[in-house]
């Protein structure tokens, strides 16, 4: 396993090169990468032999932990953001302020934790194990108002996961 941190520019220019002939083969409708911060991104669209921008970047985003900076390189290239373990890994659901502003709408902390996403502009990737989840996770047809996006918004703490320099 590669050190964390390290670089692999290399490495992920002739990763891309082989996807991109996949896509050009036919093989793939769609071809993205996961995980890449602003560094990674930059690295493949300032690349001569990029011929296919990435759709999409899995990475973890969710209440706490919105990776900013990659939101914003993302965007200007017109790649989709969508949040894997939205939910924290089930540790949302333990948050008192989320569970306060769930009552307040009558839904469910995970439904304010998705919703919160949605309105972000980004993708939301939910597990779920039973189908009550896959529809409560698919009930989302409320709006979190401005002062609850501003209060989701405050809650830094949560953000263990944030990789050094992004």
């Amino acid at each position: 396993m590669a050190d964390m941190g390290s670089n692999h520019d290399a490495e992920n220019r002739e990763t891309w090169r082989a996807m991109q002939d996949i896509y050009a083969s036919g093989r793939a409708k769609a071809i993205g990468v996961s995980n890449f911060n602003s560094h990674d991104l930059d690295n493949l669209l300032s690349w001569d032999g990029l011929t296919i921008v990435p759709a999409v970047d899995q990475i973890q985003y969710f209440v706490g932990h919105t990776q900013d900076s990659i939101v914003t390189t993302a965007a200007a290239h017109d790649i989709l953001i969508q949040a894997y373990s939205p939910l924290a890994t089930g540790d949302l659901l333990k948050r008192p302020e989320l569970a306060e502003i769930a009552a307040h709408y009558a839904v469910s902390v995970s439904q304010v934790a998705l919703r919160y996403v949605i309105q972000k502009g980004i993708a939301p990737l939910p597990k779920a194990r039973s189908m009550a989840h896959v529809q409560a996770n698919a009930a989302l047809d409320f709006e979190i108002s401005e002062s609850d996006m501003q209060t989701l918004d405050g809650l830094s703490d949560l953000d263990r996961w944030h990789p050094a320099g992004d």
